[in-house]
């Protein structure tokens, strides 16, 4: 049998929203990780921050040729 892991995708423009939302998934999946990918367009800067029920796992940035959103997750994730 196959065994799959759920993924919730949670996207906004809010940060304090986005965190809110985020910490209530924690509270209720407490093995939940949470990737959090933020693109600055003025520093060309993607930072990608891991955290979990016990703090931040990885908090890492890559400077980036151009800020786009399919270059930027691009450049992170393959």
């Amino acid at each position: 049998m196959v065994e799959t892991t759920p993924v919730v995708l949670v996207t906004g423009l809010s940060d304090d929203a986005m965190a809110a939302t985020t910490m209530s998934l924690q509270w209720d999946l407490p093995h939940a990780v949470v990737l959090r990918h933020t693109l600055d367009v003025g520093t060309q800067r993607l930072t990608r921050l891991v955290s979990d029920m016990t703090g931040v796992v990885e908090h890492v940035h890559h400077d980036l040729d151009h800020a786009c959103v399919s270059c930027a997750l691009r450049e992170d994730i393959v």
